[in-house]
This record gives C-alpha cells, structure tokens and sequence, in this order.
C-alpha cells in the first residue's frame, strides 16, 4: 500500500517537473510533494525522486539549449562546425564530468568522416561511445546532417 503511494507522488513530480517555469504553481507542486515524501518515505526517497526527475530534466534542458548555442556558433561564422562541436562535447555545462580527450577525439574525428559522407549513423554512434541511435540524436541532433531527421 505505501509503495502506491510513493509512486502516486513520483508521478505527480514527473508529470509537473517538465512545466517548471511554464505552468504556475508546477514549482510549489514538485516541492510539497517532495515534502510529503521526504515525511512519510524519509530524506533518501525524496533525494531519489529529485535525482530521477529534476536533475535529468535540468540535465536535458541545459543540454539542448547548449547544442542549441554552440551549433548557433557555426552559424553565425564565429567558429567551424568541427569547433562548435569539440566546445560542445569538452563543455563542462553540457556533459559532467566532461568527457575524456580521447573521446572528443573520436567523437570530432567520427563527426568530420560522417559529414564528408564516408560513414553511416551507426558507426558515427559507435565513434561517439554511445549505446544507440536515439542517444546520437538526444546528445549531437543539431549536429546531424537535416537528412537524417527524414
């Protein structure tokens, strides 16, 4: 019965933590309820909940609105496209801990081979460490080539 209940409240965190700063009051919401937790499940509880939903919504934020700039950076001339994304990648506001040297090299080296054309998404995603697909788009989407969102 309680484990219901805890689970009722992390919904109702999950379901308003992506409003934060949207919808009013999603704010107050995220925040009696983690009282509640915190009073009923103990301080660990309410921490897990903060770390499984706000902090990765806060991560992911943060992360798109980074791409976001560094890829702006290309754009407007201030930088190649190969610089844009080893700012990216080394960005300790974007990835922490920041990934080690040989990984950017990878990543920027795999980036430059599939930008020419030479290798697939799927080898791109093995260049960048990465487990699949989806976590090339969700990590380097503004750096993919627009034909690859068809």
């Amino acid at each position: 019965m309680k484990i219901k209940e805890l689970e009722k409240l992390r919904e109702r965190i999950e379901e308003n933590v992506e409003y934060v700063d949207v919808k009013p009051f999603s704010h107050n919401i995220i925040g009696m309820t983690l009282r509640i937790i915190a009073e009923e499940f103990g301080k660990e509880k309410a921490n897990q909940a903060i770390e499984d939903f706000i902090c990765y919504t806060l991560r992911k934020k943060r992360r798109n609105k980074m791409s976001k700039d560094f890829n702006t950076l290309h754009e407007m001339g201030i930088c190649s496209k190969e610089q844009a994304l080893k700012a990216y990648c080394t960005s300790q506001s974007v990835f922490y801990p920041p990934h080690p040297d040989y990984v950017v090299k990878s990543m920027v080296a795999g980036f430059k081979k599939y930008w020419k054309g030479k290798i697939n998404l799927e080898k791109l995603t093995e260049l960048c460490y990465l487990r699949d697909l989806e976590a090339l788009y969700k990590y380097f989407g503004q750096f993919l080539n627009e034909e690859d969102f068809e």
